[in-house]
């Protein structure tokens, strides 16, 4: 659908009447459309950063700057997680000094609008669990199957899904039969900012609670210690 847009917006600017061509906010605002699913995400990127130049990338002090204006009251750890989620190089593990319009659509396509003010207890939990061993972001499949490769069963990864929306977190362990299983974790956050975690039927109320039957984190390495 969205390719068949497009190439209705290209064939509109290539138009040989000039009063059928859109004029440049109606093309940037169709770029957004593309670019943003989520339509809280959307909404956000294009009411703040609403120029000619909304495709260029957003400092983090931009950033920062404009949800403290629009949520003065927000626990300085809600603003913690959501620097770590929005500008984090977790191949590396190094900060990112902007953030571009496709990693913002990347993460709110991940965990939805988590700026909004009803994240707050979500962000708060998940900053308990950002810097332990065992929490390896967003990471793909097979850097996942590298790092659990030849470790004991009870070893397990807590990651960033990619696939689908509303299941945020990918649990990723070795089984008691050397194989790796994963293990999709539902994220339900209600309208008055409370959350639970859902996992294999299970309900946890924290990813602490959610590790709990499993013995050890892996290190963020290739390597069986």
């Amino acid at each position: 659908y969205q390719r068949r847009v497009r190439e209705g917006l290209i064939e509109l600017c290539w138009s040989s009447s000039p009063s059928k061509r859109p004029d440049a906010k109606s093309v940037i605002n169709s770029l957004v459309n593309f670019s943003i699913a989520n339509l809280d995400a959307r909404k956000f990127w294009t009411d703040n950063f609403s120029s000619l130049w909304i495709l260029e990338d957003v400092s983090i002090d931009r950033f920062f700057k404009l949800l403290r204006m629009k949520y003065p009251d927000i626990d300085q750890n809600v603003y913690k997680t959501l620097e770590i989620l929005f500008f984090r190089d977790w191949t590396d593990l190094t900060m990112q000094s902007t953030l571009s319009i496709s990693k913002f659509n990347h993460i709110t396509n991940i965990f939805g609008p988590c700026f909004l003010p009803k994240y707050r207890n979500f962000l708060l939990d998940l900053c308990n669990s950002l810097d332990e061993v065992w929490f390896h972001g967003d990471i793909d499949f097979d850097t996942m199957s590298k790092r659990l490769a030849g470790r004991n069963p009870g070893t397990f990864l807590v990651r960033f899904s990619s696939s689908v929306t509303g299941q945020p977190l990918t649990f990723s362990f070795i089984s008691d039969n050397w194989t790796i299983e994963n293990r999709r974790v539902e994220l339900l956050v209600g309208d008055d900012g409370t959350f639970t975690y859902k996992c294999s039927g299970n309900f946890c109320a924290s990813l602490s609670e959610l590790i709990l039957p499993f013995s050890e984190g892996c290190p963020k390495s290739t390597n069986p210690v």
